[in-house]
């Protein structure tokens, strides 16, 4: 592994705080060049932070302030906003939702279980109308993820050969692909439920990291760029749709009820998804990016797993 390919963020936080480099997505751009600085790339310890501090991997999301508390969590915060950390915390897919997941695949099989447990409350609700027949799939597509996902979890142990990895990220990324044309559906009603709504999208991203930590450990950078490429495309083509004002009428608010504070939390849900769309659409970059400078996938991801200095490295984009 290239040492220094990893730099530690804080020498950007000033930068950042005086314009003089912006965010976008998962990348830090120069503002007098233009230029690309660096990849924003979490690591196992952002995931063992939000844990220690949230109470475990499953416990919600309670107050800024618990979180601001901690060092590390505070420098992620002013790397990204609070509202992005809470947002992607409590959608469960990482702790910002930047570069390959660093999060273990037991993790990501509990989460995929929260997702689960909410498919099945809304169920309960639902089950006399036609949403029900929709439920169901999704139902079936959550199995699929707990096996798959189990499947990753024992091959993790193994000395596996890169076929039986990229064989996994394929089958994660067709039962990606079901959900999302499931979600697509929702999108396209009239009216949908707002929980429904977050488990599907809850469930589009973690099955879209799956398949790309799969390809990653089995080292096939042309697979990982590919499915990063599909999932900016798609992303763009299902998110692009929504606005506030369209959230809140999906959401059965008409215009004449609407409230500021209805207007507000519209407003932040956007601009979450605007940001998860902004982060897909840098995702290739950084998988170009690893595949130039020859690192080996399963070594990277070995090595932000076991990472705990530092919740947020910056891979040189030069």
């Amino acid at each position: 592994m290239n040492d220094y390919l990893f730099q530690v963020p804080e020498r950007f936080i000033a930068a950042l705080q005086s314009g003089q480099m912006t965010r976008f997505g998962g990348i830090l751009k120069d503002n007098a060049t233009g230029r690309i600085v660096g990849h924003l790339q979490e690591t196992g310890l952002s995931n063992s932070l939000m844990n220690s501090v949230m109470g475990g991997p499953l416990a919600p999301v309670t107050t800024i302030s618990s979180l601001g508390a901690n060092y590390q969590l505070a420098a992620v915060t002013k790397m990204l906003g609070m509202m992005q950390v809470l947002q992607f915390a409590t959608l469960g897919a990482s702790i910002a939702g930047l570069g390959v997941s660093a999060v273990g695949f037991s993790i990501l099989n509990r989460k995929i279980n929260r997702i689960g447990d909410s498919v099945e409350a809304i169920h309960e609700r639902v089950k006399k109308d036609f949403r029900w027949i929709k439920l169901s799939r999704m139902r079936d597509s959550i199995n699929d993820l707990r096996g798959l996902t189990d499947t990753a979890e024992h091959l993790q142990g193994l000395d596996r050969v890169k076929h039986d990895w990229v064989k996994l990220g394929s089958r994660f990324r067709e039962r990606s692909g079901r959900i999302r044309s499931e979600l697509e559906y929702i999108i396209d009603q009239p009216s949908f439920d707002d929980e429904l709504f977050k488990s599907y999208l809850g469930a589009l991203c973690v099955s879209n990291t799956l398949a790309s930590k799969c390809f990653i450990f089995g080292n096939d950078y042309e697979r990982a760029h590919s499915h990063a490429e599909l999932i900016s495309e798609k992303y763009d083509d299902l998110f692009s749709r929504l606005s506030p004002r369209t959230l809140l009428e999906k959401m059965g608010i008409e215009t004449k009820y609407m409230t500021q504070d209805h207007k507000n939390q519209a407003t932040e849900k956007i601009q979450f998804i605007r940001d998860l769309q902004a982060t897909a659409s840098t995702f290739p970059a950084l998988i170009a990016r690893l595949d130039d400078a020859g690192i080996c996938g399963s070594e990277y991801l070995r090595r932000l797993r076991e990472d705990d200095t530092n919740s947020i490295v910056v891979i040189d984009a030069s």
